[in-house]
């Protein structure tokens, strides 16, 4: 069974962690500001809803296998702390930004 830590919960990363929690293999947990209790997704795949667990403080938090990273560009450094508590030795970081509406300064 995997650690997977999701950082942001906005569409991409309820997609992806909620398909994840929902198979039962992985233990995930939410990293968020406000915790919640269910993902319910709708896609043209299918619906799904799974249980949610949630963290919302990085303090004491320990090195996920994987750290989902789900904000947008202009939110990753406020995702830094939970990023330097979720990454250690062996953990593989993806990448899940859509940003498709981020604009440069």
């Amino acid at each position: 069974m995997s650690r997977i830590a999701v950082v942001g919960a906005d569409a991409i990363g309820c997609v992806f962690g909620g398909h994840l929690a929902s198979l039962g293999r992985h233990e995930v947990t939410f990293r968020v500001r406000e915790a919640f209790g269910e993902i319910s997704v709708e896609s043209p795949g299918g619906a799904f809803a799974s249980p949610a667990r949630c963290a919302t403080d990085p303090a004491g938090a320990a090195p996920a296998d994987w750290v989902l990273l789900a904000v947008k560009a202009h939110q990753v450094a406020g995702a830094a702390a939970w990023l330097g508590a979720l990454c250690g030795e062996g953990t593989v970081l993806a990448v899940l930004q859509n940003g498709a509406e981020t604009r440069g300064k």
